[in-house]
């Protein structure tokens, strides 16, 4: 009877209960850390496509209103970080640094981009009298210039 009462009990009780799944493994960032790119007067964007194990941060640094990013912050897994990078209209060329950060990671950006191209000259002609005489131009550049007269009487 006692083998028979304990065959009934073996019997009631439910299934097992299933096993937990193992907990997800550390992600690791995928964001080229200590990089740079180079920009044309133009303009452009250049794409961030990341994974982070944890929240994380982005700022721009001596970029102002030129050079932009579509999100700022995110939450661990995949995110994608778009820098904008406006037309140089300036001489000068110009650049900023993005620092994407976390708790146990920083990555810094470096946006490079050249000047807007200049060579002009003012006033750009002459009226000259027929006894001739000496004439001034400024000539503004920021690039390498050469001055040729195509004529032999200049």
């Amino acid at each position: 009877m006692l083998a028979a009462v304990m065959s009934l009990a073996a019997h009631c009780h439910g299934p097992e209960p299933p096993e937990p799944p193992d907990p997800p493994g550390p992600v690791d960032p995928t964001v080229v850390i200590d990089s740079s790119y180079d920009f044309p007067a133009e303009g452009g964007t250049v794409t961030l496509t990341m994974t982070m194990a944890e929240a994380w941060t982005a700022k721009t640094e001596g970029g102002g209103i030129w050079c932009t990013l579509n999100q700022k912050s995110g939450t661990a897994g995949e995110a994608t970080v778009i820098i904008t990078v406006k037309a140089n209209n300036t001489y000068a060329a110009r650049s900023c640094t993005v620092t994407i950060s976390s708790r146990s990671t920083i990555g810094k950006i470096v946006i490079n981009q050249v000047q807007n191209d200049i060579l002009e000259t003012e006033p750009d002609s002459f009226d000259a009298p027929a006894e001739g005489g000496v004439f001034t131009a400024e000539i503004y550049a920021n690039v390498p210039y050469e001055v040729v007269f195509d004529a032999d009487w200049i």
